[in-house]
């Protein structure tokens, strides 16, 4: 029911436009698919350059599809929500199923089961980059398919047994997640290194290697020569946007900063791990753990490595990390059912020290935003992260001792996942409660105004824009990309800084841009957004002037183009 209500918040209603949106970076994907299926060319729109302005193939692939089927516009986005819902619903299926796989004849499994996969579906990280149109969803999904087919692979070996179906359910999850999301790679080798180890002999490990190792590596290796072949670059023009010019030190610093708001989570994290390492007796349930762990681990440093995303000011786990989230839940709710079989009780030492560090948490998350980012950030949730992980280790490992009472420590580990959930959820959720979530509305208004400028113009009229992804699509016209996206030079210069300014350290995908080439050279017939301050005079002698669309959205209009028709677009007043 959440789901489906947070899909029907997102239809927009604004003058001009009613209708389900996505995500402008998703609508960008939206755009390449449409454009595929129309002229069979995988670019932005018809006659655009081959320029790889899109991270997930896979997903483009299926809006491709979509569009191929007959559905576009809010049709469109509506299955995309729709399937991604499916998807988070599969994903909680997988959580209680790798839960209940590792507590198989305890007493507390089946009510542990229940509980995990009833919490994923209130992700709200999760359920936002997922229903609003990002492939997160998907590569939840199939990040839990490779952890199922390693415990699989794992029980099957301990049998005796030929584990071939596991074998190919682990390659083709992994490698459907690489040619989904080329950094998909660093989970898949973690979590396949991980099966390596534990194969028990020189013969599963050869039939690991070769029917889901090769495929792996296939699928990565296939992908890198498309991507060169096809778009004249090994790797996507966003990564080069994001990471070209920007130091490893200034990457880090951000991520750093950034990872304040997942930190509750990461420290009841480590806590549990300790508490099935400590006390598991069954080694399956130790190595599900760890295989959950290691993905959280591995897309957390992808994070770091990064510097985050471009968009953590909205107060809530990003798109990278949230992949991970359903993996968190089950390993804790394993070390709750772990603490009431081995009758753990927690002491009230214990549980306050659990409860401030997992409360704290939410400090640093609502003082999290590299939007105002600047180095002591960093350096503040390096501390609390490195003092708040000790203080939950020694807490857990003091609070852990026996008892035959069950019920203090089912109540202790629930309250402190209740707050953990809180500190997840709790910010963002209320924000949408208020506003429907980051941009949803903008969202909206962007579609309008693709669709008014659509009417205003001949169909191969130029749109210069910052805003890439609705009016890029709706508009169905030229595009020029003032942020580089899908424009490889201006993805290849430098990073601009902007003393004063959120432009003032690093931000992803956003610190890029050149008015003299994209404006002053390319002469677009409309700039319908600008990322830079331009002086009136300068705009004039381009050839600009503003005009206005009937939102009052100021546009600036080559005063030459015939392709524009200045009666739709009236001065301003």
């Amino acid at each position: 029911m959440f789901l489906a209500v947070f899909i029907v918040r997102a239809h927009g209603s604004v003058p001009g436009f009613s209708g389900f949106t996505l995500f402008d970076d998703a609508m960008i994907s939206m755009s390449y698919g449409r454009t595929l299926v129309r002229s069979g060319e995988w670019v932005w729109f018809p006659g655009a350059a081959r320029v790889q302005g899109f991270t997930n193939p896979l997903w483009t692939l299926y809006m491709a599809l979509l569009h191929a089927l007959g559905l576009e516009g809010s049709k469109a986005a509506l299955a995309v929500s729709v399937t991604s819902a499916i998807l988070v619903l599969a994903c909680a299926f997988l959580v209680g199923y790798l839960v209940r796989s590792a507590l198989d004849g305890t007493k507390f499994a089946d009510w542990t089961a229940f509980a995990a996969a009833g919490t994923v579906p209130f992700l709200y990280p999760l359920v936002f980059w997922s229903l609003r149109g990002m492939e997160v969803g998907f590569l939840a999904l199939l990040s839990l398919g490779m952890v199922t087919s390693v415990a699989e692979l794992i029980r099957r070996w301990g049998m005796g047994r030929t584990p071939t179906p596991a074998l190919l359910a682990l390659g083709a999850t992994a490698s459907l997640g690489i040619l989904t999301r080329l950094d998909f790679v660093l989970p898949a080798a973690v979590v396949g290194l991980l099966a390596l180890t534990w194969a028990p002999d020189g013969r599963a490990r050869t039939g690991l290697a070769l029917i889901a190792g090769v495929p792996m590596v296939v699928a990565t290796a296939a992908l890198l020569l498309f991507q060169r072949l096809y778009f004249g670059d090994w790797l996507p023009n966003t990564y080069r946007l994001k990471m070209g010019g920007t130091s490893v030190s200034e990457r880090l610093l951000r991520g750093i900063a950034a990872s304040g708001k997942v930190l509750p989570i990461t420290l009841v994290l480590v806590a549990s791990v300790a508490v099935v390492v400590w006390s598991a007796a069954d080694p399956l349930t130790k190595r599900i753990v760890i295989l959950l762990s290691s993905v959280w681990a591995s897309v957390f440093a992808y994070s770091l490595w990064v510097g985050g995303d471009a968009w953590e000011w909205s107060r809530m786990a990003n798109r990278y990390l949230a992949v991970a989230l359903p993996s968190v839940v089950a390993v804790v709710f394993i070390a709750i059912a772990q603490l009431l079989q081995t009758h753990l009780r927690l002491r009230p030492g214990g549980i306050v020290l659990l409860v401030l560090v997992t409360a704290s948490g939410i400090a640093y998350g609502a003082k999290t935003n590299p939007y105002a980012f600047n180095p002591r950030d960093a350096a503040v949730v390096t501390l609390g992260l490195l003092v708040t992980i000790a203080a939950c280790a020694v807490a857990t490992r003091r609070a852990t001792h026996g008892s035959e009472s069950s019920g203090a420590a089912l109540a202790a580990l629930t309250s402190a996942f209740l707050v953990i959930m809180v500190s997840v959820s709790a910010l963002p959720a209320l924000l949408w409660l208020k506003d429907a979530g980051p941009h949803v509305h903008d969202d909206a208004l962007m579609t309008a105004s693709g669709i008014e400028m659509r009417a205003a113009t001949d169909p191969d009229a130029v749109i210069a824009t910052a805003w890439a992804g609705a009016p890029g699509y709706y508009s169905e016209r030229p595009m020029v990309d003032l942020l580089g996206k899908s424009d490889r030079r201006i993805a290849r210069s430098a990073p601009r800084r902007v003393p004063g300014s959120n432009l003032e350290s690093f931000f992803p995908g956003h610190d890029k841009w050149d008015l003299e080439y994209s404006v002053g050279k390319l002469r677009p017939d409309i700039l319908f957004q600008m990322y830079d301050t331009v002086s009136a005079n300068k705009l004039a002698n381009w050839g600009y002037v503003p005009r206005c669309l009937s939102d009052g959205t100021v546009v600036y209009v080559l005063r030459t183009s015939t392709r524009v028709d200045m009666r739709r677009l009236p001065e301003c007043s």
